[in-house]
């Protein structure tokens, strides 16, 4: 189960989705392919208190080239940095990644799922 070690008292349910094959999902499992994405899909939105650049992801041209986006694992190094404080703060350039706490993903184009297996979770004192 993914992030369960961050939030094991979040999670009750999981969903294994399976899709077609010819799916169309951009899958994103390293630093690297997180970089080019943010790259080709980011735009500057202005600067956050500390005066840094940030970016955000032009969703409407990545719903153009795929059906949805799985980013796993989390890649914590690409949403949050220690600030002077010690407190976890965005990454400039890769603000908008910050509010994924976990790997997860989006599917925008339901056509291509296949099946839908619900399943409760065993529950944890």
């Amino acid at each position: 189960m993914v992030g369960s070690a961050h939030y094991p008292h979040k999670f009750r349910y999981a969903n294994e989705i399976t899709v077609r094959t010819d799916h169309g999902i951009l899958v994103i499992t390293s630093e690297g392919e997180f970089g080019a994405f943010n790259d080709a899909y980011s735009e500057p939105r202005g600067r956050n208190r500390a005066g840094d650049e940030t970016r955000g992801i032009r969703w409407s041209r990545v719903l153009k080239n795929y059906t949805g986006i799985i980013i796993n694992p989390h890649l914590e190094m690409k949403a949050q940095r220690t600030g002077e404080t010690g407190i976890p703060l965005p990454v400039p350039e890769s603000e908008w990644y910050y509010t994924w706490v976990v790997a997860s993903g989006c599917l925008w184009n339901t056509s291509i799922i296949e099946d839908v297996i619900p399943t409760l979770l065993p529950t944890r004192p």
